[in-house]
């Protein structure tokens, strides 16, 4: 192959200021010679940038996406049904150089529009052999996606799941970004793309709750349309405030959730102020406010439990309950059932 042979020129994917993914002007690019399920292309000003030879890069991509057994197919399979080399032949991907953005983004998806195919660009200074086929894989799901018609948090939920199906583990370094809050976002109540790792950190760790309690399977039964939590608690067999309250009581008690290892003990308001609560999201309170709920909540879609834990051991009670036994935590959870009020909480 030969790097200087530019097949042609094509218009170059990028994001904007506002974290939008569009398609910018047409830019000179080295057509790869991978098979006819995948369109490979690479940005010849970004060739110098890549971590390793394009010809490797291009090499990953045959070996663990282009073959039908290949495991990222497989991930892939696990999450939506009908995976096939014809559900790739619309979207091209290119090796890019995000320059700096490059710590923001390793990689991101461009929806097809009318006489333009989708893409999926990657950067290729921060590729190898290990982060490839997880960034593929986790690309590859919003294009099948696309046009399932599905809220984008399902729709991340289910890429961020296959990342974590293609690298054989849980995403443990970004649901850390997460164990010091007290005020914790909630894992729905957001359009894309997010804004931050938090963000990404909720809604990763809804997903492991799913896969753990209710099975991968359930991923490949959403319907086209799914869109409020109501829709995806009907694919679970649940109730939406029920599926809120399990999955924050487990973050909390230490049910096991894989990748997640639990909130810092520290993780707790402690000082005078008001909070936002949104939809879905929760507060982690020091038992110091323990008086502020002797009084039954007004709305039913504030639900607050005080939480015990020593060790391996977690008791989860009423606030009214007295305490007995000693416990190395105490503190209390403010969780916000509902999947449409906000709420701002004030502690004095």
């Amino acid at each position: 192959m030969s790097l200087s042979a530019l097949a042609e020129v094509l218009p170059r994917p990028y994001f904007d200021e506002g974290g939008v993914f569009r398609l910018g002007q047409p830019q000179e690019v080295l057509s790869l010679p991978l098979s006819d399920s995948l369109r490979v292309f690479a940005f010849s000003e970004a060739l110098p940038h890549c971590a390793e030879p394009i010809q490797k890069l291009d090499g990953y991509l045959s070996e663990f996406v282009v073959r039908p057994e290949s495991y990222v197919r497989k991930a892939l399979s696990k999450f939506v049904a009908n995976v096939s080399d014809s559900s790739f032949t619309n979207v091209r991907i290119f090796f890019d150089f995000f320059g700096t953005r490059s710590k923001m983004y390793r990689s991101f998806y461009v929806h097809p529009r009318e006489l333009v195919d989708a893409s999926i660009s990657l950067d290729c200074s921060r590729l190898s052999k290990y982060a490839l086929p997880v960034l593929v894989g986790h690309e590859l799901i919003h294009h099948l996606n696309h046009d399932r018609d599905l809220s984008p948090w399902i729709d991340e939920m289910m890429a961020q799941q296959v990342e974590a199906e293609i690298a054989e583990g849980p995403l443990f370094d970004l649901h850390e970004n997460i164990s010091h809050d007290s005020q914790v976002l909630s894992f729905f109540a957001r359009e894309m793309p997010f804004k931050n790792s938090k963000e990404y950190a909720i809604n990763s760790l809804f997903g492991s709750f799913v896969s753990s309690r209710y099975g991968a399977a359930v991923f490949r039964a959403i319907p086209n349309g799914t869109q409020s939590l109501g829709d995806f608690a009907v694919v679970l067999k649940t109730e939406p405030r029920l599926l809120i309250r399990q999955f924050v009581l487990s973050l909390n008690s230490g049910f096991e959730i894989p990748g997640w290892g639990g909130f810092a003990k520290s993780a707790l308001i402690e000082k005078p102020g008001t909070y936002h609560l949104e939809s879905g999201g929760f507060l982690r309170i020091d038992s110091k406010w323990s008086s502020n709920f002797v009084q039954p909540i007004s709305t039913s879609s504030l639900e607050v439990y005080r939480v015990l834990k020593s060790g391996k051991n977690t008791k989860i009670q009423s606030v009214l309950e007295a305490v007995s036994g000693k416990w190395n935590e105490n503190f209390l959870l403010l969780i916000n059932t509902s999947e449409t009020e906000q709420f701002e909480i004030e502690f004095k």
